[in-house]
């Protein structure tokens, strides 16, 4: 099936079916406490590379 942009009428193929499995295979075998422990030191090397910009969650306490 192809698919079409309203604004300019580009027209493109439906993805593959297998597309979306590149995350599930790279992680296949994987423990999830290890998947989480991955994923949060990348966080962290991204934000010590990175400053934040724009809004922050950061209240600097409790909400009221």
């Amino acid at each position: 099936m192809k698919h079409r942009c309203p604004k300019c009428g580009h027209e493109w193929d439906e993805p593959s079916a297998n597309q979306a499995k590149g995350g599930k295979a790279r992680w296949k075998g994987t423990k999830k406490k290890d998947r989480s422990a991955a994923a949060k030191s990348a966080a962290l090397a991204r934000w010590k590379t990175k400053k934040a910009t724009g809004p922050q969650n950061d209240r600097g306490g409790a909400a009221p």
